[in-house]
């Protein structure tokens, strides 16, 4: 029916130091602690596409 796709839920496990900073990081952004952890995920794979393809986005 072409709807919205469906994002995949994924499992990460940080030490708790790591935790208690994304914790932290999310708080002082309003944000919820998932909602951080994927858009930090999100620009980082968005990075190494790049650095593996050659391709820059600004080009």
């Amino acid at each position: 029916m072409g709807g919205k796709p469906i994002n995949k839920r994924i499992t990460a496990f940080l030490p708790p130091d790591k935790a208690q900073f994304l914790e932290e990081w999310a708080k002082r952004e309003h944000r919820a602690v998932g909602n951080l952890a994927a858009a930090i995920l999100l620009n980082v794979i968005e990075e190494k596409q790049i650095q593996e393809t050659g391709k820059d986005s600004a080009a």
